[in-house]
């Protein structure tokens, strides 16, 4: 009965999030069109979009640039949270087609007075 409650709980998650299950596979490609924090979601934010690719087509870095408050940091947790969330079996809030293969494993080193816990 409690791996139907986690099953269920995943799911309605995801349907609150207005999430699509993604294509999953064990290539390390993430591709993503209108990508949204979940957190921020979650917080009743308005939140704008992202489009993501990586690894794909031969895409195998990732420069991301901006001013301070430009956005960067959400997009780095952002990927972060995807890629937890469909390891875990909760549909990712992002357009269908959305893609997010396994990858193993997922760090994370915030620095430079970031808090995992904020925004």
């Amino acid at each position: 009965v409690g791996q139907l409650d986690l099953v269920r709980a995943r799911l309605r998650l995801g349907k609150r999030l207005e999430g699509v299950i993604p294509e999953v596979r064990n290539e390390g490609v993430i591709d993503l069109v209108d990508a949204r924090h979940p957190i921020l979601l979650l917080r009743g934010k308005n939140v704008v979009g992202s489009d993501i690719s990586l690894g794909a087509n031969g895409n195998q870095g990732f420069i991301l640039t901006g001013p301070n408050a430009g956005g960067k940091t959400v997009i780095m947790k952002l990927l972060g949270l995807m890629a937890l969330m469909a390891r875990s079996g909760i549909p990712v809030p992002a357009t269908t087609g959305a893609r997010v293969d396994f990858f193993d494993p997922v760090l994370a080193d915030i620095g430079d007075i970031q808090s995992v816990g904020g925004d």
